[in-house]
């Protein structure tokens, strides 16, 4: 992330583009996103390579250990959803009590404002780039690649993919946040030991935000507060979604049948 947006300043510096101006466009974010979630694709790709390799597999097998499709059920699915949404408001809370506390600003609300004033084609493309490809591509390598690497430990897999995943965006106050919707999606994950479900969930909800901004009219604001009745409510949610996610987390599953598949492997 940090080589491509230097990768942008430097194209822009040499096109004698004004950059302040130029980041405030629809266009500038769709590409600087684009080429974000390429850089993530690749490192998740790269990864599975590893795999394969340190693994002794095949090149399908490497690909279904690290980024497993499983078969889930329309009711995980929508499990998936409660859990993100229901961990939403916490998420929100915090990060405001960071917000406030630092006294900073945050770069997701550049992308809410630049969301709300795009034309319909470029309202589009930031949907496709900031919220499709994100879900995409940032699941397959965190909850994908990372947590296959650290299965065999049921609470880090949960725990470190998670803190990762909200390091990576570089922004103090949304950084906090991402990590608490980063353990919905690592439990979304392990609980059904496949990566559709969470990559749904990271697209319905990164594509809400920008529908929320541009058609509901929602802007951060320092003086909104989320209420505890609407965190414990959002608990609640989640508690239900996780219901319906399985009542096993699937850890010693998906390890056991990646030995399985290792073996087979092997013997082929």
């Amino acid at each position: 992330m940090v080589a491509t947006i230097s990768l942008l300043g430097l194209g822009a510096i040499l096109s004698k583009v004004d950059v302040q101006e130029a980041v405030k466009t629809p266009a500038w974010l769709m590409i600087g996103a684009a080429l974000t979630q390429n850089s993530v694709a690749l490192v998740a790709l790269g990864g599975a390579r590893f795999w394969r390799r340190y693994q002794g597999l095949t090149t399908r097998e490497a690909f279904r250990q690290c980024f497993p499709i499983g078969q889930p059920t329309i009711a995980s699915f929508l499990g998936a959803l409660l859990v993100v949404f229901g961990t939403t408001p916490l998420a929100m809370g915090v990060a405001l009590a960071v917000q406030r506390a630092f006294d900073v600003d945050t770069a997701s609300e550049e992308v809410i404002r630049i969301a709300t004033g795009a034309s319909p084609g470029a309202f589009a493309g930031l949907v496709f780039c900031v919220a499709v490809l994100p879900g995409l591509f940032e699941e397959a390598l965190f909850r994908g690649f990372v947590t296959r690497l650290l299965t065999p430990w049921r609470w880090v897999a949960w725990i470190v993919p998670s803190v990762l995943f909200g390091v990576v965006h570089l922004d103090l106050v949304q950084s906090v946040g991402t990590i608490i919707l980063g353990l919905g999606f690592g439990w979304i994950r392990l609980r059904t030991g496949s990566v559709l479900p969470s990559m749904l969930a990271h697209m319905v909800y990164n594509g809400s935000v920008l529908f929320a901004a541009r058609f509901a009219g929602e802007q951060a604001d320092d003086s909104k507060s989320i209420p505890i009745i609407v965190v414990a409510g959002g608990c609640l949610l989640a508690a239900l979604g996780s219901w319906m996610l399985g009542v096993r987390a699937a850890p010693a599953e998906v390890i056991a049948h990646a030995q399985e598949e290792h073996e087979r492997a092997r013997k082929d």
